[in-house]
């Protein structure tokens, strides 16, 4: 008899993958090419992260690299990348990516009146607020940090 075994998603996993995009381009992107939205949002990222976590899969049940992958891609709608082509579909347009400057804060305050910015943000906000009270409330903060389990 075959049974199915319930999956066992890594949380620490999938908050990584979220955050990858951004920990890449806005680290590296600023001080080198005035931009902050490079490799790391790119749907050729998250292939990439995607096709080596299943050649890493293979007959195992680990599924790390997917969870990765799949919050990687998840981050690229959060921030509508697909209003930005050049950097969604890198290369297709090319091997150099827009330069947008580095914005003053001045510039990144202004954004606070802009709905399609702001909202996706407070989503996350939520999402993280949600997480964080249900591991308080359970005590299950030792179960996220050794295996990423959420109650």
């Amino acid at each position: 008899m075959i049974t199915a075994r319930p999956l066992q998603l890594d949380f620490r996993l999938l908050a990584l993958g979220v955050l990858l995009p951004d920990l890449i381009d806005k680290v590296v992107g600023p001080a080198s090419f005035y931009t902050t939205r490079m490799v790391g949002h790119t749907l050729a990222w998250a292939l990439a992260l995607a096709i080596l976590g299943t050649l890493l899969l293979r007959g195992r049940a680990r599924i790390g690299l997917l969870t990765v992958a799949a919050a990687s891609a998840i981050h690229l709608l959060q921030d509508q990348m697909w209003r930005q082509n050049e950097v969604l579909l890198w290369p297709l347009y090319g091997w150099r990516f827009p330069a947008t400057g580095v914005r003053t804060a001045a510039e990144r305050l202004q954004d606070l009146a802009r709905p399609e910015i702001y909202v996706p943000e407070i989503v996350g906000a939520l999402i993280l607020l949600a997480a964080a009270v249900r591991l308080s409330r359970q005590r299950a903060w030792r179960g996220f940090a050794r295996g990423g389990r959420l109650p």
